[in-house]
């Protein structure tokens, strides 16, 4: 196995690869001892995910009332719940390689672990992470996602839209048929590519890049931390949302209209 470099900047070539791409595989990069930590907290999660999770992301109509959800996908905040997360290795490697990428300095906004429950057919759809966050926040956003075992398209790999993050802002719908406050675009007559990597390698994407990743077709849960960094400058106004934006809150089954 090779040597993790742990604290590594991107390469000349790497930074142009992520401008012109909107995305970035960085592999082999993740410590073990980071991801079994990693690991074993978000088992926590999981075994008391009506506690700490409590959102489904994946919560159709057809499933029935709030008590009946059945956590196709849980997703959460973690790092709040967890406050040694901050402190630890991959953190403070992540903002820094990410600020190297985005070429000035950014700061750790917000994380999300997501569990892929086995035996769902639960994809993510297609969407952009700036159609969820305020128009403010206009190419100053990245991602970075770190899957804790290895992934492809039978158990939820990340895929991309070639050149995708050029496109601007793609029209958002919240589907009829869902009760979360799921977005999804259109990315017909798009190229797809299909990123499977293995445990310890992360992807990188623009803010504006349009992603999914496929459902979970195994017997195991697939776990993944998604990271969310912005520029230091960024000046966020919450206030202003793209007028498709949905907000639900599942604690209590109550959905917000913006506009």
């Amino acid at each position: 196995m090779k040597k993790i470099m742990y604290y590594r900047s991107p390469t000349t070539i790497e930074i142009e690869k992520y401008n012109n791409s909107g995305f970035l595989v960085v592999n082999n990069v993740i410590v073990q001892e980071d991801i079994k930590t990693l690991k074993k907290i978000c088992d926590t999660v999981i075994e008391n995910k009506e506690k700490f999770a409590v959102r489904d992301w994946a919560w159709a109509k057809k499933d029935g009332k709030l008590d009946e959800r059945k956590f196709k996908i849980i997703q959460t905040t973690i790092s709040d719940k967890f406050e040694e997360i901050g402190q630890m290795s991959f953190r403070k490697w992540s903002i820094h390689f990410a600020s190297e990428l985005l070429e000035e300095p950014v700061k750790f906004w917000y994380d999300q672990f997501l569990a892929k429950s086995p035996g769902f057919n639960a994809p993510t759809p297609w969407h952009q992470d700036e159609a969820y966050w305020a128009p403010t926040l206009n190419n100053q956003g990245i991602t970075c996602w770190m899957p804790f075992q290895d992934v492809n398209a039978n158990n939820g790999c990340m895929h991309f839209i070639k050149n995708g993050h050029k496109k601007g802002i793609l029209k958002h719908t919240n589907p009829e048929q869902m009760q979360s406050d799921q977005l999804i675009c259109d990315i017909e007559d798009s190229v797809i590519i299909s990123c499977p990597i293995q445990v310890g390698s992360i992807t990188f994407h623009h803010s504006k890049m349009p992603h999914m990743t496929t459902a979970n077709k195994t017997d195991k849960t697939r776990y993944a931390l998604s990271q969310h960094f912005h520029t230091e400058s960024a000046k966020i106004d919450t206030k202003q949302q793209y007028n498709w934006k949905v907000i639900r809150t599942q604690i209590k089954d109550e959905t917000t209209e913006l506009y």
